[in-house]
């Protein structure tokens, strides 16, 4: 993928999350009355890692990235169980596809450890401002907690990016 259309992917992600910040409360009670909430996170998150590991096949990893991807996707898997409330969980998938982009778009252009650094922070600003815009929305509200939450679901997909390209010198995403 050229490093323009990583950027447009990128920026229409950041851009779907900060939209729909208000109208998700309704669409989230619309399916919680109905008692699909469950269904449809667990739905989503199902398809989102399905698409994961169909992109990690593709890469046909080494045996020691996947050896490395186990526990890490084992951790995050368990802090997703964890959470208690189910619409957080979305964050995760969210954060964890934004700091993978990212990192796999500034890995075109700097060298691994600061393309990490700067997706990261990038990653934490992008949850910052979904925060900050929150705080301004009558039905949300702002958590200075959801801001580091945001930034290692972020860390997480950064992880996980470094294990597939640089652990096996595989090409940007």
């Amino acid at each position: 993928m050229k490093t323009r259309t990583k950027w447009i992917v990128i920026i229409c992600e950041i851009l779907l999350i900060y939209s729909t910040l208000y109208i998700v409360r309704f669409i989230t009670t619309f399916l919680s009355e109905r008692g699909l909430l469950s269904l449809t996170i667990y739905t989503m998150t199902s398809v989102f890692f399905l698409l994961v590991a169909l992109y990690v096949l593709r890469l046909k990893p080494s045996v020691l990235s996947i050896l490395l991807l186990i526990p890490i996707l084992g951790a995050y898997g368990a802090l997703f169980l964890k959470m208690k409330i189910l619409v957080e969980r979305i964050h995760l998938l969210e954060y964890w596809l934004l700091g993978f982009m990212l990192t796999g778009a500034l890995n075109d252009r700097w060298r691994p450890r600061r393309s990490a650094g700067i997706a990261l922070a990038a990653a934490a600003t992008a949850g910052y401002v979904d925060e900050a815009i929150q705080y301004f929305l009558p039905n949300r509200v702002y958590d200075l907690r959801d801001v580091g939450f945001n930034a290692l679901a972020g860390f997480g997909g950064i992880v996980v990016f470094a294990v597939l390209h640089w652990v096996q010198g595989a090409e940007g995403v």
